[in-house]
Parts: structure tokens; sequence; C-alpha cells
């Protein structure tokens, strides 16, 4: 590729005039490349480390002062320093959540206050979840009613004719 003397700017070797200004491609001029730099390793030279008793140093910066040097296999961080507002819910939990929320009437009062109470997230997002749920299915459950509404009272004058 031959560059313009008047323009600079780049276009085919076989061309005898620039085709950007016009001017003459008799004096090719050489564009200048930048000196290439000493290639360099991303990698450090290895050298070994002294074993911590805690594990890799990630994992001791991250512990606090009085932990990271500790010979213990406790965790130092537990679910019961969270705020209760933060705390995970157990299996049971949710186990018992569910069944609460399928008791009619009272387990829906309970869902839906649960829903928008600003206590426990996790408990709440639980609830809220399963009010939409619940929601879809009523909507769901409605649109099947209107739409199949007169095959139902064909079908319950047909029984009730049999007695």
């Amino acid at each position: 590729m031959q560059y313009c003397g008047n323009c600079g700017r780049g276009f085919g070797d076989s061309a005898k005039f620039c085709p950007y200004c016009g001017a003459p491609s008799a004096v090719p001029v050489q564009v200048p490349r930048p000196a290439a730099a000493p290639a360099q390793s991303c990698y450090e030279p290895y050298a070994p480390r002294k074993a911590s008793p805690v594990g890799s140093s990630i994992e001791r910066d991250f512990l606090p002062e009085e932990d990271r040097y500790s010979l213990s296999k406790e965790p130092s961080f537990t679910a019961d320093m969270l705020p209760e507002k933060y705390r995970p819910i157990g299996h049971w939990e949710y186990f018992g959540l569910t069944l609460l929320f399928l008791i009619p009437v009272i387990g829906w009062v309970i869902m839906f206050v649960l829903s928008f109470r600003n206590s426990n997230i996790n408990r709440r997002n639980f609830a809220m979840s399963f009010l939409c749920f619940f929601l879809l299915f009523g909507v769901a459950a409605l649109i099947v009613s209107v739409f199949f509404a007169e095959q139902f009272a064909d079908l319950i004058a047909k029984i009730s004719s049999l007695f």
C-alpha cells in the first residue's frame, strides 16, 4: 500500500494517481512504523510462598484480623451475624410457609401480609412469589370458567336430567 504525498491517504500499489485528491503517485511516502516494544511476560516468576494455616492469601485477606492466623477450622462468619432482615430462612420454614399459604382464606391473608411486610427479605420474596402464582392461577381459572361456562351448564343439565 502506498500513501499520497499530498493528502496522506493510503491507496493501492498499482494506482498512478491518488483517488482522493488526484495528485500523481510518483513519489511514494514512507510511513514510519512504531518501534516494537520489547516482549514482556504477563506472568511473574515463580516464587514459593510460605504456607498459611488459614488458606490462601486471598482467603486470609477477607477474614477478620483476629481470625487471620487462627488454626481453627470454624467459619468466622455465620448467618447469625447478619441482621434479621437479611438472614436466610431454612428448608423447614419454606415447607411450613407453603403449607400455611395453601390454607384457604387464613393462609391467603397471611400470604398477603407477608408479601408486603418489611421484615425478612427472603420470607417476603417467597410470599410475594406465592402471591403471584396464586394471582396467575386465579386469572387462568377465571378465563377458563368464562370460556367454558356454557359447556359446564349443558353438562350439569344433562347430569341432572339423568336423576
